[in-house]
This record gives structure tokens, C-alpha cells and sequence, in this order.
């Protein structure tokens, strides 16, 4: 009986290690390929992240040109938060707009260009886009046989994002006369929206948009 046993033991033995040497080499590397496939899957799902992260981050960089009285570049540097926020910069951008807002010249190109540079701080449909617009509507800046010269008096921080400008326009005739000089006011609002493309990059550096801008002339 104990041979017996012995016997039905070895025979249960025998056929157990067949079985691990025959399939308990498939499960591991089943298993194996298991703990692969989900180390892929990890890594996909980390890269396809990171992608995306990426992909909704702002990759161009704003920098500010410093030129000349001849227009020549002098330095250039990357604009940072706090340059951007810079009053010296606002005052700069704001100045730019009136002049290429105001200014009459009786060269065609110089004066569209003048116009494109002043739009470059408008954003579409904003209330200082439309005003633009209908002024050049009602006062189009060309073939008038005069030119008129903007001269910025002051631009003063009057709370958060409103701004006062003050300037001169002197207007010549057409034999390089002084005919008149007048002095006007503006009240102007703006928001601050970095670019995010070369094109606004160079356009609006520092992503100054005026959204409300209203003047008068002031009497003497």
C-alpha cells in the first residue's frame, strides 16, 4: 500500500514538472510581455501629455528693439513681464499710435503705412477699432494738399490702464508753411495680450491693444 502511494506520488511529481517545464515558461514571458505593454502604454500616454502641454504653451518670445533717431537698431533684448509692464514702455506704444493715428503726409505709401502701424495696437471690433475706422471713413488722410505734424506733450498714468495723452499738431501747406497749430487731448484704455505668433511679434511686440480711446481739442 505504502509502495503504492510512493508510486501515485511520483507519477503526480513527474507529471507537475512537465507541465512547469513545458508552460511555466510561456506564463513568464506572458507576464513578461504584460509588465512591457503597460510600461508602453505609460510612457505613450506620458509623451502624448507632454505634447499637448507643450503644444498649448506660447513658444514665441517678445522682444523689444531699442533704435536710433535714424531708425537704425541699437539693442535688442527679450521682453519680461516686468519690462512689458514698464511705464516708460506704455508711454512709448502709446505715443506711436497717436503719431501714426494724427499724422498727414502727402507721400501715399508713408501714409498707408502710418495707418497700419497705428491699427497694429487696435484689436478688431474693440470700440477704439471702430472709431479708427470711421474717423479715416469720414477724414481720409490723403491726396490733401497739406501735412500735419504730431509733437506727443505728455502721456500720464491716470489709473490701472487709463491713460492721458496730450499732443501738438502743427499743419503746413503745401509750400512748407506753418498754417495753424492746435492742441488736443486723448483719454485711452488698454489691455496687455502677449503675441503669440512671429507675425504679432513683430507687429506688437509687447501685445498692447488699446480698447477704448476718446480726445477732444483743447480751447484756448
Amino acid at each position: 500500500m505504502q509502495n503504492k502511494k510512493s508510486q501515485n506520488n511520483s507519477v503526480y511529481m513527474d507529471a507537475k514538472r512537465e507541465w512547469n517545464e513545458r508552460y511555466g515558461s510561456y506564463i513568464k514571458q506572458a507576464h513578461t510581455w504584460k509588465i512591457i505593454s503597460i510600461s508602453l502604454m505609460l510612457i505613450t500616454l506620458l509623451a502624448v501629455g507632454g505634447f499637448i502641454y507643450t503644444s498649448s504653451q506660447n513658444r514665441f518670445i517678445p522682444y523689444i528693439v531699442q533704435i536710433n533717431k535714424l531708425g537704425e537698431p541699437i539693442s535688442i533684448f527679450r521682453a519680461k513681464a516686468t519690462i512689458i509692464k514698464d511705464p516708460k514702455i506704455i508711454k512709448f506704444s502709446l505715443s506711436e499710435f497717436i503719431v501714426n493715428y494724427r499724422t498727414i503726409y502727402n507721400d501715399k505709401d508713408v501714409q498707408v503705412q502710418m495707418i497700419k502701424k497705428a491699427y497694429n495696437y487696435l484689436s478688431a471690433n474693440s470700440p477704439a477699432y471702430n472709431m479708427l475706422t470711421q474717423y479715416f471713413v469720414d477724414n481720409p488722410p490723403f491726396h490733401q494738399n497739406k501735412r500735419v505734424v504730431v509733437k506727443i506733450i505728455s502721456v500720464l498714468n491716470l489709473s490701472k490702464n487709463s491713460w492721458q495723452i496730450d499732443w501738438e499738431e502743427e499743419t503746413f501747406n503745401s509750400k512748407g508753411e506753418l498754417t495753424q497749430t492746435e492742441n488736443y487731448k486723448g483719454i485711452t484704455k488698454f489691455a496687455i495680450v502677449p503675441p503669440t505668433s512671429e507675425e504679432r511679434i513683430l507687429k506688437n511686440p509687447i501685445g498692447l491693444y488699446i480698447t477704448e480711446f476718446n480726445f477732444n481739442q483743447k480751447i484756448k
